[in-house]
């Protein structure tokens, strides 16, 4: 017999205690979930992300070549994203400055960023 609803299998106890016992065998605790969501959302940022290629992030490495995509870009700001290395990141923080400055230009400015792999993705939006 084919149970296509909950109220059928637990009209047999047989089929019921195997649903139980399935169900209690699966591990539904969040870092079991946290650690798979982790798994696939760095899959796709790695597909995603401009520079990419093997499944790997190509990140920013120095100031001349993050000004040189800025400047380049001819979309919506909203679509540019701008994998910075971690390397690039310096304490005075004078490197994101330079950058910075290039974003401001375009009359964008910064909309948030996420941690990448060995980087910070840099989004923009119009400046409001």
């Amino acid at each position: 017999m084919r149970n296509d609803r909950p109220i059928d299998a637990f009209r047999e106890p047989a089929v019921w205690t195997t649903l139980q016992r399935n169900g209690m065998a699966r591990d539904f605790r969040w870092d079991a979930s946290a650690r798979r969501y982790l798994e696939v959302y760095r899959a796709v940022l790695e597909r995603r992300l401009p520079g990419t290629s093997g499944g790997g992030v190509k990140p920013v490495a120095t100031v001349e070549e993050a000004r040189r995509l800025i400047d380049s870009f001819e979309g919506n700001p909203q679509d540019f994203e701008l994998p910075i290395s971690n390397e690039l990141l310096d304490p005075v923080g004078v490197n994101i400055a330079i950058i910075a400055d290039a974003i401001l230009a375009r009359e964008w400015e910064p909309d948030g960023y996420i941690e990448g792999n060995g980087c910070r993705i840099y989004r923009y939006k119009t400046m409001e």
